[in-house]
């Protein structure tokens, strides 16, 4: 199991690239991927200025 915590605007794009890449769409058996949204998180204030430093650009 993988787990990406990633901004909402890029979500269903990053999951599309998943899919491609891992073939889901088209292999039986290659697995699921799947998006749930994250009403609050903890841990994050650390890395916060790195991560919107980096996805400001993209968004």
């Amino acid at each position: 199991m993988l787990l990406f915590l990633v901004a909402a605007p890029k979500a269903r794009e990053i999951l599309e690239t998943i899919a491609q890449a891992g073939a889901l769409d088209s292999e039986p058996g290659a697995g699921i991927a799947f998006q749930l949204a994250i009403e609050d998180a903890v841990g994050l204030s650390t890395q916060q200025a790195a991560l919107l430093s980096a996805i400001e650009e993209r968004i």
